[in-house]
């Protein structure tokens, strides 16, 4: 791959700053990580964010001196971050936030909820911005659940609910479970047609998260 100013390959990088290259395959293998500096081996099994990334990020403070004993692996198990898999309770259902915006963040969430989540809870709102790949999206979050909620995100850079319902019909050949034109509309309306014990994943953009954080009904 070609050098420019806006991507630099890892060797290259870690010469201009003279940084030491840690490569996640030889120290991880899944479910634990073996810290080099620390020579400690810490079970991330229990924890909730994808593992990889947990990987990654305990190598970084190994590397800073900042991994010191295994009570860490305590804090990983529990450790959230808004927006990923983040959940809150509504009216006694359940809304799980993801800012997942591409095929493999749709992929971890939807199998990591459907472990826990039986089918017939399941329900999916889902909003994207008009660069984003929502072909490879799709097909993924429909596997998970047939009720998809189709909402549109205002903006210059928001996808219209008339752009996702194209899709949808030219990847399936029908129209989706429901569709709106703003997420408000669809937390305003969609309620009554929910069961009560229905658990809604909201997932597809930062900015679809960010709009939910902002309605009264997360506040």
């Amino acid at each position: 791959m070609e050098e420019s100013k806006h991507f630099l390959q890892p060797s290259t990088f870690a010469r201009r700053y003279d940084a030491q290259l840690s490569w996640l395959g030889a120290n991880f293998d899944g479910q634990s990580i073996s810290l080099p500096v620390s020579g400690l081996t810490l079970d991330i099994s229990a924890a909730h964010l994808p593992k990889a990334s947990i990987a990654l990020a305990c190598l970084a403070m190994d590397a800073l001196g900042h991994v010191t004993s295994q009570s860490v692996e305590n804090k990983l198990a529990h450790a959230s971050v808004m927006g990923r898999m983040s959940q809150q309770p509504i009216n006694g259902r359940r809304y799980i936030l993801d800012v997942g915006h591409n095929a493999l963040a749709c992929e971890y969430v939807t199998h990591s909820l459907q472990k826990i989540i039986p089918a017939s809870e399941r329900v999916v709102i889902f909003g994207a911005l008009a660069d984003k790949d929502v072909d490879s999206m799709l097909p993924i979050l429909k596997a998970y659940t047939e009720r998809i909620v189709l909402v549109g995100i205002d903006g210059p850079r928001g996808r219209s609910v008339d752009a996702l319902r194209a899709s949808w019909s030219s990847l399936f050949g029908q129209t989706c479970w429901r569709s709106f034109a703003t997420l408000g509309d669809a937390m305003r309306e969609l309620p009554s047609e929910l069961n009560l014990d229905d658990q809604i994943l909201v997932i597809g953009s930062f900015v679809l998260v960010a709009d939910a954080l902002r309605h009264d009904l997360f506040n």
